[in-house]
């Protein structure tokens, strides 16, 4: 799954059909992403 992109498309639908995760845990994998 892209961890990256998913918060710019607001709700989306994770791998299997899992609900996407809250909007605070998506910014906090984006800015782990970038500082990786």
């Amino acid at each position: 799954m892209n961890l990256v992109g998913n918060e710019d498309f607001g709700p989306v639908i994770g791998v299997g059909g899992e609900p996407a995760p809250p909007p605070v845990v998506r910014h906090n994998l984006r800015r782990n992403a970038k500082d990786a």
